[in-house]
């Protein structure tokens, strides 16, 4: 600059910016941070990182970065359309188990009849 106080900084390690050089530069994903070095970036909260709860649990951060417990007695609020589809599909699904049980029923008395009649063919 033209007065004695003022400068500028010209940043040659490129993960660096800012009016010193001093403002790490390097983008990380959610739930990571640079390190100190600017160099990588490192995990600071795997509930931020990636969902690890499944059906809707609340991901509660331990006392490490990668340390975690699952909440699961949140309520899930579907909408009556979503509920009216799980329920459609529950009832498949046991109307499904029903005949497969009566076929099973059926396909071993078939097979006692057809043993029966050998038997009785046999006999006479």
């Amino acid at each position: 600059g033209s007065q004695p106080d003022e400068y500028t900084c010209y940043c040659t390690n490129t993960r660096y910016t800012g009016t010193n050089c001093t403002v790490c530069g390097l983008s990380c994903e959610p739930g990571y941070v640079p390190d100190p070095s600017c160099s990588i970036c490192v995990l600071i909260n795997i509930c931020e990182a990636e969902t690890p709860c499944d059906n809707n649990g609340v991901c509660i951060l331990g006392s490490q970065p990668d340390e975690y417990t699952c909440d699961c007695t949140t309520v899930i609020t579907l909408d009556i359309q979503e509920q009216t589809v799980l329920f459609v599909i529950s009832l498949v699904n046991l109307v499904m188990s029903q005949i497969l049980a009566v076929q099973y029923v059926l396909s071993s008395t078939y097979v006692k009849l057809r043993h029966l009649v050998r038997i009785m063919e046999y006999a006479y």
